[in-house]
């Protein structure tokens, strides 16, 4: 049995997520020269944080990132 306060989700979705996050950003250069484009800040928050958070905010539990180019900063960034 679980319990959910829709207050702090918008709902509840008993799916899993997977974020395509391997692409170089060529249209974002000389930026992602050094950093992959969803580190890349806006507002002091990475990109894909804003993506992480909203699919949370709908209930999803299990999320996988799935990585190439600059993988190593992508993973470091979701280590706990």
């Amino acid at each position: 049995v679980r319990v959910v306060n829709l207050q702090n989700n918008n709902s509840i979705l008993p799916i899993d997520a997977v974020l395509m996050a391997g692409g170089k950003g060529t249209g974002l250069r000389p930026l992602t020269d050094i950093t992959p484009k969803p580190l890349l800040p806006i507002g002091g928050k990475p990109i894909i944080d804003f993506n992480i958070d909203r699919i949370i905010e709908y209930g999803i539990k299990n999320i996988y990132v799935t990585v190439n180019y600059l993988a190593e900063q992508i993973e470091e960034h979701f280590k706990f």
